[in-house]
């Protein structure tokens, strides 16, 4: 009877096992998007096939956002759900956090310019909850990497050297953003903290979500932490590319910056989707290899 016992919880940790090694549909269908949406982009932009054609861009952009951030707070509230009694449930809660806040913001922003039809103004409430959900994020990443840390043994300390660095970095960066443009000729006003605000706190989860990476090299987990960090990239660029840009009046491309956001919100879902089962693929190895060890 125990043998019969044993026989079947390793049968339901082998499929486990094989279940968390495969590739998820969910990066095929993310990469067709994407290739289509780009297809459909760079056809209105660069062919001239529609004459109302930044109607069109406003539309699709804010479409896909809600998408995204919807996406996103779905798969980040199953993650937190999955993760119970599992480290990374602090890093789930701060990523449900930050879905929430960026889905508030994509809902504000496409009421601008869907229900009410006007421009959404620089800086407006969007923009608050777009801050917010940075901030979440980086504490979702400092969270995913104690986790690690914590299993590995390495230290998390190294945060602070990089923190420091990004901050060393986001002044030097925000200094030369100023010479180049008038944005703090009228004071500390509400656009010139938010345009300032973005760069900075992109820095400073980019620089997180580097080490991050380095700390789960060699690990299961490190595909999905390495698509939720090509979603950290490409959602920066767009931040910043957008303030800069709303900054100085320039606003040709913010559909395509707005359709980066959405991009990078659907890495994170793709990502978060395979966090956990690659998580507990690991806690199962480290298992094994401890038994191993002791043998």
């Amino acid at each position: 009877m125990a043998t019969s016992q044993k026989r079947a919880s390793f049968g339901g940790k082998t499929e486990f096992l094989a279940s968390a090694e495969k590739t998820p549909l969910g990066y095929y269908f993310a990469l067709l998007t994407i290739f289509l949406v780009g297809g459909i982009y760079a056809l209105v932009e660069f062919g001239g096939i529609v004459p109302e054609k930044s109607l069109l861009l406003i539309s699709i952009s804010d479409a896909l956002l809600i998408v995204g951030t919807v996406l996103f707070l779905l798969t980040s509230l199953f993650g937190y759900i999955k993760a119970r009694n599992l480290r990374i449930q602090d890093a789930m809660f701060g990523f449900s956090m930050a879905s929430f806040s960026f889905c508030i913001a994509g809902v504000v922003w496409a009421w601008y310019n869907l229900i009410q039809q006007v421009r959404a103004p620089f800086p407006s409430m969007a923009d608050v909850f777009f801050l917010i959900g940075s901030l979440a994020t980086i504490a979702a990443i400092y969270s995913a990497t104690r986790a690690v840390s914590e299993t590995t043994g390495l230290k998390v300390e190294l945060n602070v050297i990089i923190i420091v660095l990004a901050v060393v970095a986001t002044a030097a960066i925000v200094g030369t953003y100023a010479s180049f443009t008038d944005i703090l000729s009228g004071g500390m006003t509400p656009k010139a903290m938010i345009s300032i605000a973005y760069p900075a706190l992109d820095i400073i989860c980019l620089a997180m979500v580097c080490n991050l990476i380095i700390l789960s090299s060699g690990r299961s987990v490190f595909e999905s932490q390495l698509v939720i960090a090509a979603g950290t990239v490409i959602l920066s660029i767009s931040h910043i590319y957008f303030s800069v840009m709303a900054s100085i009046g320039y606003s040709r491309y913010e559909p395509l910056a707005i359709t980066l956001y959405a991009v990078a919100f659907m890495l994170f879902a793709i990502g978060i989707s395979r966090y956990v089962d690659l998580t507990k693929y690991d806690i199962v190895m480290d298992r094994v290899a401890k038994l191993n060890r002791r043998q």
